[in-house]
């Protein structure tokens, strides 16, 4: 029997020499995070980041202007205040939309 490291991953008992690097050890241990879990996380940070940037500037924009707009015409405050909502909510739609792919990212494939 060759003399070695033993290392076990997943009930399997593998034998390694002494001349291995401690990350070949960690690695055929399964103790190392693989490049997919890496790049969902990361897709998922960028996701959220640029995904809800857009959003927020639209909806202070959308907020702006209708403050404007009922201080030049306060009689049409409720038709205004109405539009603006619905104006928002569609705007936050597509932050949602990054929440949602930011999650599937996170627990579907990391």
């Amino acid at each position: 029997m060759p003399t070695g490291v033993r290392l076990e991953t997943n009930g399997k008992t593998v034998l390694k020499s002494r001349q291995n690097h401690s990350l070949e050890r960690a690695i055929m241990a399964g103790e190392y995070m693989d490049w997919a879990r890496v790049a969902a996380y990361l897709a998922a940070g960028i996701c959220m980041g640029v995904g809800s940037l857009g959003p927020s500037i639209g909806q202070g924009y959308t907020g702006g202007k209708a403050c404007e707009a009922i201080g030049r015409k306060p009689e049409s405050a409720g038709s205004i205040v109405r539009t603006m909502i619905t104006a928002m909510a569609i705007t936050e739609s597509s932050a949602i939309y990054a929440f949602i792919v930011s999650m599937l990212l996170v627990f579907a494939i990391g």
